[in-house]
């Protein structure tokens, strides 16, 4: 039988994803060997890189179509439209990305007996390979969030919000959630499940979006309601999701490995959504490093003579002030930053020389000069979503960085 695992990630989440792909392979733990590849918004050069070196495939689509077919206007009424845009996407790249695998499956799909489609912060801690003969049964596999879904809970309120907007007042999201973190299918049961859903993104009123964060689980779960054939639970114990208060369900019995405390089995994967990581200092790490850092270790890139950085950009609602800031490395003792944005060219420097040892600890090398930048600046003209540039000019070496602006909390 020839398998596909594809999760969704752009180059932020890939670096969450490295101990997903490490656990999936180690012969100790998920022992898979088929094919992995991931479905993406946008990769730069070095995520290629780095995919390729592990040997794992990437299929990118920009998703396009979603603007043409989607009023996200109506989804963000009360913002310009180039900001209404950018939460647009930035929505779509975390709600929507696993619609891409459509467009792979028109090209890929026939390759393969089975398909995996899952997020990409699971954890393997048995063998999951015997679990794609399950795609023989022609349905999609799943495992259900253990918690019940109570009238209050934030579930029943976005089921009674559908049925209110929507008209469809026999709609009845169950008793427990459809949780697609990880499902198993044949490539075209696969594939009739994500097209009924980008159906109902198209027709979904943007209300659902705006006020009560629908997303592609949630129509999952409303396609279950009218569809109950279509699919099928995993054997117990297949995945623990950690998501919709799951948290309470795991302990940490040794370093490393995770049981379900209320049965005291322990789970194939364990689903750590909504991070969930967080009060495991055994794995937290793998979820809060650097992408760039594992890529360049993956890639073998020796330290470069000059870093620099962006770690906040937001423009503040009202004032207009634009607070950014970030850190860079240089073995140039004098170094100098511009700051630009786009249509606007050169809009100031930052103050530098700020004391950074989170960023020395990761550049130890004493004769490397280490430190942080930041500046408040007052942009009239500054717009959510545009792109803001930090140039590093040290000796002959240039540098530069580039972010999104976002808006402040």
């Amino acid at each position: 039988m020839k398998t596909c695992l594809l999760f969704t990630a752009n180059d932020p989440q890939l670096g969450a994803s490295h101990l997903m792909t490490t656990t999936l392979r180690d012969t100790a733990r998920g022992g898979y060997k088929g094919d992995i590849c991931v479905l993406s918004t946008s990769l730069s050069d070095s995520a290629k890189a780095y995919l390729d070196r592990l040997g794992i495939g990437y299929h990118v689509d920009d998703m396009t179509w979603a603007e043409r077919r989607i009023a996200w206007r109506r989804i963000f009424p009360d913002r310009p439209e180039r900001e209404a845009l950018a939460e647009f996407h930035t929505y779509r790249n975390k709600r929507m990305s696993k619609l891409i695998y459509l467009e792979w499956f028109a090209r890929r799909g026939q390759d393969y007996d089975a398909v995996a489609v899952a997020d990409n912060d699971l954890y393997f801690q048995h063998a999951v390979t015997d679990l794609f003969a399950l795609a023989e049964n022609g349905r999609v596999n799943y495992a259900k969030e253990d918690n019940p879904i109570f009238p209050g809970s934030s579930l029943w309120l976005k089921d009674s919000a559908y049925r209110r907007h929507t008209g469809k007042w026999a709609h009845d999201g169950g008793n427990h959630e459809v949780n697609i973190g990880f499902i198993i299918a044949r490539p075209d049961v696969m594939a009739d499940l994500f097209t009924e859903i980008r159906d109902r993104f198209i027709s979904l009123p943007p209300a659902l979006i705006r006020d009560a964060n629908w997303h592609d689980q949630d129509l999952t779960r409303a396609l279950r309601c009218e569809r109950q054939d279509l699919f099928a639970e995993f054997p117990k114990d297949t995945i623990l999701h950690l998501c919709g208060g799951g948290m309470a369900l795991v302990e940490q019995r040794e370093p490393g490995y995770f049981i379900n405390r209320l049965r005291g089995t322990s789970p194939r994967i364990v689903h750590f959504g909504g991070s969930a990581w967080k009060d495991f200092p055994v794995i937290a790490p793998s979820y809060k490093v650097s992408s760039q850092i594992i890529f360049d270790d993956i890639n073998r890139c020796p330290a470069e003579a000059a870093k620099v950085a962006i770690s906040k950009a937001v423009l503040e609602p009202g004032t207009g002030v634009l607070r950014t800031s970030g850190w860079y490395v240089s073995d140039q003792p004098k170094v100098e930053i511009l700051l630009s944005m786009d249509g606007l060219g050169v809009i100031g420097k930052p103050r530098m020389g700020i004391s950074r040892p989170d960023v020395r600890r990761q550049y130890p090398n004493e004769r490397l000069t280490v430190g942080g930048w930041e500046v408040a600046l007052t942009m009239s003209r500054a717009k959510v979503g545009q792109k803001l540039f930090a140039t590093l000019l040290a000796g002959a070496a240039n540098k530069t960085a580039q972010t999104q602006i976002t808006e402040a909390a």
